[in-house]
């Protein structure tokens, strides 16, 4: 290992070599997992601090660009209708195919940020966002708004997978959990900053057609704020140009590994440390076969379809298939919640101005973040608990906002059902990125959201075609609480306070026989010895 005083300057580049048990020159192409142990070793040992900070700030835009774009896509359905005459499913169509952009492009960024690493799909999705955002603003009719509004989809929805995974990739292990509420916790700010300009150019949302002040800017209050919402996306994209950095666990499966000693030297000078760079001779890897392959060219090793045939393979199938329910009730939730709750506010007699209730729910969902960090630091739950009980709780609270109970239970039940269902959105992203192996993490964590969008699709059509608010509430309960259910039942692989996982090489999985047979002996293992520590 390169100790303090070994370490070279920032200037030089280092010289750390892959070699086998015999001294022989070995192809890193693929990490071993004591190879990973040893940069995992190397994240803990430079700690917490500026890069994690920065990191945190660069990943946590796709976040707040989402919950900024949802929250005003809902709040102005109401305008579009008076002045486009639309149907209720068209109301609720506008909403969904952005999650239906949401899917496809989790399946496209789970498997091009396995191949090309999670930098560029972040930075392709700030591009895409941020441009189709502001292109909403100009949309003449209702078939060109669910145009755009599906490749805003698209552009989140390649976001998403990569932005989950770096995090815990970067972090050392006892923040990881942390660290990726304080992500996701950028969502609600997103909200609270949407709601923000519902308040100043649109405060009862009635389809202002006028401006108080000579601006450059539409007429249209729904006009100026589809701008207002994509505006954070090209501020994200010039801070992620300057400061993003790619996983250093990528870097390593892919055997880039003089960039994996420049990311650890750039994770030392932030975070006022000694550089810890990676000598990887000192860990004696493994020899892996010659391919051929050079460093540049091996992002051909990745297959989509061992990918998934890893994820649904006997190993990770019961966690896989929870996991799509689980991301299913996540985003009917969350998602959902955006877009009833302003329809809901207008429906309840308060003194309050539509904006100013946004702006408090959306504060008041903060706590959520707060309960989820809170539960990822604490030793004695583990996360299989945590999203059970979390799960459990948000079902038991939206029975307060049925028709038949008292309208003081409303008041208090909605802002405790916002902040529970952020909570449990946390941990069900904070499990699925670190239960899966490196070699398939973003394609899993891909496939696992791309499953939850049809919660997202379903919510804003649940809403429109039934009669009320009662028929969204009993889903939500239903869901919530097949999900607590299924967790206790199926989820065996506890993953707080452990190395991310490492499993079997992916370039070298053979076929679906002989993958199979090697997951099967894994599963009896971890089926046996990995159990929640609650």
């Amino acid at each position: 290992r390169a100790s303090a005083g070994r370490a070279r300057g920032a200037g030089e580049a280092p010289r750390a070599q892959c070699r086998g048990m015999g001294g022989q020159s070995a192809d890193p192409r693929l990490a071993s997992k004591a190879l990973q142990d040893e940069l995992q070793k190397c994240i803990d040992d430079l700690g917490f601090g500026g890069f994690q900070l920065l990191m945190l700030a660069c990943t946590g835009g796709v976040l707040m660009s989402e919950g900024a774009e949802m929250l005003v896509m809902g709040s102005i359905t109401k305008m579009l209708d008076k002045e486009w005459h639309l149907s209720s499913f068209i109301r609720g169509f506008m909403v969904s195919v952005v999650f239906v952009g949401f899917a496809i492009g989790n399946m496209i960024s789970g498997a091009a940020g396995d191949r090309y690493g999670r930098r560029p799909t972040i930075l392709l999705s700030y591009v895409v966002v941020g441009t189709a955002g502001f292109l909403t603003s100009e949309a003449p009719n209702a078939l060109v708004m669910v145009g755009l509004r599906f490749i805003v989809g698209l552009g989140c929805g390649v976001g998403f997978p990569s932005v989950y995974t770096l995090i815990p990739e970067i972090c050392p292990i006892k923040m990881r959990g942390l660290v990726g509420a304080c992500m996701i916790g950028f969502m609600p700010l997103g909200e609270l900053y949407a709601a923000f300009g519902v308040f100043c150019i649109d405060n009862e949302l009635e389809g202002l057609n006028t401006l108080k002040h000579p601006l450059p800017f539409p007429a249209e209050s729904w006009r100026r704020l589809c701008q207002f919402s994509a505006a954070p996306s090209l501020l994200f994209l010039g801070l992620c140009l300057a400061f993003l950095q790619e996983s250093p666990l990528f870097l390593a499966q892919q055997g880039r590994l003089e960039e994996v000693n420049e990311v650890l030297r750039s994770m030392g000078r932030w975070n006022g440390r000694a550089p810890r760079l990676l000598d990887v001779a000192a860990v004696g890897a493994s020899q892996v076969p010659e391919t051929g392959s050079s460093p540049h060219t091996r992002t051909d090793a990745f297959s989509w379809s061992r990918a998934l045939n890893k994820c649904l393979g006997p190993k990770y199938l019961s966690t896989t298939l929870v996991m799509f329910f689980a991301h299913f009730t996540k985003d009917f939730s969350v998602f959902g919640l955006n877009y009833v709750f302003p329809q809901y506010f207008r429906e309840m007699s308060s003194p309050m101005s539509v904006g100013v209730e946004m702006m408090l729910i959306s504060l008041i969902a903060l706590p959520g973040v707060v309960i989820a960090i809170a539960v990822t630091q604490a030793q004695s739950i583990g996360n299989i608990s945590s999203l059970s009980g979390l799960a459990f709780f948000c079902g038991l609270l939206s029975f307060g906002l049925m028709g038949s109970a008292p309208t003081a239970l409303h008041t208090v039940c909605a802002p405790l059902v916002k902040f529970m269902a952020l909570a449990y959105f946390i941990i069900t992203v904070v499990y699925t990125a670190e239960v899966f192996p490196t070699s398939v993490r973003n394609s899993a964590v891909g496939l696992c959201t791309s499953a939850g969008r049809l919660g997202s699709i379903a919510a804003p059509l649940v809403f429109e075609l039934s009669s009320g608010f009662d028929f969204f509430w009993c889903m939500l309960v239903f869901s919530m609480w097949g999900v607590s259910a299924l967790a206790r039942s199926f989820l065996t692989m506890e993953t707080k306070g452990k190395p991310l996982a490492d499993g079997e090489p992916l370039a070298h999985c053979g076929g679906a026989a002989a993958g199979y047979s090697t997951m099967a002996k894994a599963f009896e293992g971890a089926a046996a010895a990995a159990k929640d520590p609650v």
